[in-house]
């Protein structure tokens, strides 16, 4: 249940298609054929929907693809795309800074906020909660951070244990995180999928 609130918080509801708008309107009631390329369109274009998996953004200068069969929403400052699957959820935060010198990385302190920032999205860790494991990465070419965490149920809850991954990483003046929440049984099969989504990320300044 606490992963299912944790998304739902995360992901923004879907909004009307383009075929209840055009009739709250007042259009005249198109044919099947137009009113099913309507429906596509819609489909295709709407936050929310399944078909937009490559996600960019030229005001931030970011792209990736999400997961395919993921439900993807884009959403706004600082969360900027979010993909879930059941009850395994991806998140994308960027953030300003002044800008840096290429290659410069992350400072300590920007490092602290992004990880207080993830276990706000873990359900279950306490705010002084630490990395079960941390290391260097790379995120489009540029040096970063990954840590991940195990967050085990409370005594007596059999809820499986929720595993938390993260790779933060920035160019000039654009700080990614880029996130993945999963119960333990599914978390090998999200990994691949989080591991190529981050892969196909790219900083396109």
């Amino acid at each position: 249940m606490a992963v299912t609130l944790l998304l739902r918080a995360l992901l923004v509801p879907l909004v009307a298609t383009a075929c209840s708008a055009a009739v709250a309107a007042g259009a005249q009631p198109a044919s099947p054929a137009a009113m099913a390329a309507m429906a596509a369109a819609a489909a295709a274009a709407a936050p929310g929907s399944e078909a937009p998996r490559r996600f960019e953004s030229e005001a931030l200068g970011l792209k990736i693809t999400l997961p395919d069969g993921w439900d993807v929403r884009t959403g706004s400052d600082p969360v900027v795309v979010t993909a879930r699957s059941g009850a395994k959820g991806m998140t994308v935060v960027a953030t300003r800074r002044p800008e840096s010198p290429e290659g410069k990385g992350l400072e300590p302190a920007e490092l602290s906020a992004f990880w207080s920032a993830f276990l706000r999205e873990l359900p279950g860790a306490g705010p002084d909660a630490q990395p079960s494991g941390q290391g260097e990465a790379t995120l489009s070419g540029e040096p970063g951070r990954f840590a991940w965490i195990r967050v085990a149920p409370p005594p007596g809850d059999p809820s499986p244990a929720l595993m938390g991954y993260s790779v933060t990483g920035a160019r000039g003046g654009l700080l990614v995180r880029i996130s993945l929440v999963a119960p333990q049984p599914e978390y090998r099969a999200a990994r691949q999928a989080f591991d190529a989504a981050v892969k196909s990320f790219a900083f396109t300044r």
